[in-house]
């Protein structure tokens, strides 16, 4: 809980049937295992689910196991899907929060404007006119 409490996001992805992951995290968890997740994927056929680019989800029904065969567009937290794949993953969920947009902006700015420095450092490096990196580098 403490993952979560701290605003962390967490996705269990189980190559097992739901039977047998319910079983195993009631027993670990407790009988409200699923609340401990934004998102449970059972039956996700690793490593398929990290490589395939189209693989919908499916929902599990929680009371018979069965497999729900409706189009997911929205993954919602306390529901249990099947299959599936981490690009529909990422469309079905809507995580991105303007911080999240802001501080990416950010970073990428800051690599880009960081870049041209550094090659024409690498630049000067291999010439060997480095003097003053040489002269940092002395110890007082």
């Amino acid at each position: 809980h403490t993952l979560k409490s701290s605003g962390k996001r967490l996705i269990f992805v189980s190559n097992s049937p739901f039977w047998y992951v319910d079983a195993g995290m009631r027993h670990i968890i407790g009988a409200e295992w699923r609340n401990t997740f934004d998102v449970v994927a059972v039956s996700a056929g690793k490593p398929g689910f990290y490589l395939d680019n189209q693989r919908p989800f499916r929902e599990v029904s929680t009371t018979t196991g069965r497999i729900k065969f409706k189009k997911i567009d929205r993954i919602d937290a306390g529901e249990v899907y099947s299959e599936g794949c981490i690009s529909e993953l990422m469309r079905c969920v809507d995580w991105k929060d303007d911080d999240d947009e802001k501080n990416y902006n950010s970073s990428l700015e800051k690599v880009t404007k960081d870049e041209p420095m550094i090659r024409s450092s690498q630049a000067r490096s291999s010439r060997g006119d480095n003097d003053v990196a040489k002269s940092s580098l002395k110890t007082v």
